[in-house]
C-alpha cells in the first residue's frame, strides 16, 4: 500500500503549524521519508509482480486441464462450457420448455413471467434433489437458486435462441462442487 498525501500549505520558518487548504493551527503531515518511500514502492512492485505469477499459475493449471483426456468430452457438454449468453441464435437445441396451449396468443415477456412462476414452484424439489445427490456423492459445497428473472430469460431468449423464451432451460439454477473428476463424472451421468 502507497499512502500520498498532496496537501497545499505555508508553513512559517518559526512556526511548526501553518495554513491547509485555509485552515489555521493544522499540523502539516508527516512527509515519508526517502527510505518509506523505496520501500513503500517495492512494496507495490512485488504487489503487481504477485498478481501477474498468480494469473501465470491458473493459465498453467488451464493448459493442463486442456492436456486431460476428459477435456474435449467434458469441453463438448451443453450446459457446461455454455455461457449461456454466446449469441448463437441459430443453434440447435434439444431440450425446451413444454409447448402449452395457454402460450398460444401469449407474448415472449408473459411467457417468461409464466415460466418464472412455475420455477418457484419447482425450487423446492430441486433443492430436495440437490441434497440428496450431494449426500449420494459426498459433496460439501452446494448452491441452489437464484431463480432467473423474467427480463434475464427474455435477453437470453433473444440473444440466444432467436427470441424463443421455450428454449430457455435455466431459470431454477444449481451450483454443485465436486472434489475430484470422479465424483464429476459422477454427477453428469
Amino acid at each position: 500500500n502507497i499512502d500520498i498525501v498532496a496537501t497545499t500549505s505555508t508553513i512559517s520558518p518559526t512556526s511548526p503549524t501553518g495554513t491547509i487548504a485555509g485552515i489555521t493551527g493544522v499540523e502539516k503531515p508527516a512527509q515519508a521519508t526517502h527510505e518509506e518511500t523505496i520501500h513503500n514502492a517495492w512494496k507495490f512492485y512485488r504487489n503487481v509482480n504477485n498478481l501477474i505469477f498468480d494469473s501465470r499459475v491458473y493459465d498453467y493449471e488451464f493448459q493442463l486441464l486442456q492436456e486431460d483426456p476428459l477435456y474435449p468430452y467434458l469441453n463438448s457438454l451443453v450446459g457446461i462450457a455454455d455461457s449461456g449468453m454466446d449469441g448463437y441464435a441459430n443453434e440447435h437445441k434439444r431440450i425446451s420448455q413444454k409447448v402449452k396451449r395457454e402460450y398460444g396468443d401469449t407474448n415472449p415477456h408473459r411467457i417468461c413471467h409464466i415460466l418464472v412462476r412455475e420455477a418457484q414452484h419447482s425450487l423446492e424439489g430441486l433443492k430436495e434433489i440437490c441434497a440428496y445427490i450431494g449426500d449420494k456423492l459426498g459433496m460439501q459445497t452446494m448452491a441452489v437458486g437464484p431463480i432467473k428473472k423474467p427480463s434475464q430469460a427474455l435477453l437470453k431468449s433473444e440473444k440466444k435462441y432467436g427470441g424463443d423464451p421455450l428454449l430457455v432451460t435455466d431459470y431454477c439454477r444449481a451450483s454443485l462442487f465436486v472434489k475430484d473428476v470422479a465424483s464429476l463424472l459422477a454427477l453428469i451421468e
